[in-house]
């Protein structure tokens, strides 16, 4: 299950990591997050499908209702992990989901970073090769926002997303 989330975040992060010299270029104030948000899923859409192994592909990547959505394709029994997690108890299904996603690392942070300045949330819908099974997981933007909140204070945030944009220059 770790890796199949390692892939997805290799994924997910290659979207804000294009457009990360476009940021370090402007003052806070005047970087457009939802505009390259939507740049970048454009062209990362472009990509699609991606094939992550073990059966998963990231069929499409998207905007809409202010997410970005992730769409993939997965084996049957991945889609059962998920849906018993969510019968048990959606908040910690959610919380697990998020953690997981976390353990992608400070590009990972950066994308939550992005998407809470947007205003945007994610939304991962996987679904079987056959379309019988699907399973959404929604993120919304105040999700985002508490889970970096809890996890760092804002010099801490300020000093990691510096050196992920100095790293990538």
């Amino acid at each position: 299950m770790k890796r199949f989330f390692i892939r997805m975040l290799l994924a997910m992060v290659a979207l804000i990591m294009t457009s990360i010299t476009d940021v370090f270029a402007q003052s806070d104030s005047d970087i457009d997050y939802e505009a390259i948000i939507k740049q970048t899923v454009e062209e990362q859409s472009a990509e699609c499908p991606m094939e992550l192994g073990d059966g998963m592909v990231m069929r499409d990547i998207y905007i809409a209702n202010k997410r970005m959505v992730y769409d993939f394709q997965a084996p049957a029994d991945i889609l059962e992990v998920f849906e018993s997690m969510l019968t048990l108890d959606k908040d910690a299904a959610s919380t697990f989901f998020t953690e997981s996603i976390l353990e992608g690392g400070d590009a990972v942070v950066f994308l939550f970073v992005f998407c809470v300045n947007a205003n945007y949330g994610l939304e991962f819908r996987f679904s079987t090769p056959d379309s019988v099974k699907s399973i959404n997981i929604v993120l919304s933007s105040e999700q985002l926002g508490k889970t970096i909140s809890d996890k760092y204070n804002e010099e801490q945030l300020e000093e990691l997303i510096t050196n992920l944009l100095l790293e990538n220059m």
